[in-house]
């Protein structure tokens, strides 16, 4: 896999709650997702809240995908931000992506 976009060039501030509840993909937040550039945003529909993850450029946060593709879109109900930079999903809580804003 290449490398990612150079982080170097960005601010590295932490990314909250705060920072991403209650939006949509018309005011999603550029950010780094465990060096990845990538766009974020929290949302309520009508269920439960979720988080969702639309990433930029290649990665390998996520395995299970064919030789060459990657997870564009992610989206789930089973998250916490406990505090800025650390989004944790998975139903058992078993997954740490560091969350950092990036500059566009």
């Amino acid at each position: 896999m290449s490398k990612h976009a150079d982080t170097g060039k960005s601010t590295r501030r932490p990314v909250s709650y705060e920072d991403v509840k209650d939006r949509s993909p018309d005011n999603d937040i550029p950010v780094w997702v465990s060096g990845v550039k990538a766009r974020m945003y929290v949302h309520h529909p009508r269920w439960s809240e979720a988080v969702w993850v639309l990433f930029e450029e290649p990665h390998s946060l996520m395995d299970n995908y064919p030789e060459g593709e990657y997870c564009k879109e992610f989206r789930t109900k089973y998250f916490q931000i406990p505090e800025p930079g650390h989004l944790i999903w998975g139903k058992g809580d078993e997954n740490l992506w560091i969350i950092e804003h990036r500059d566009e």
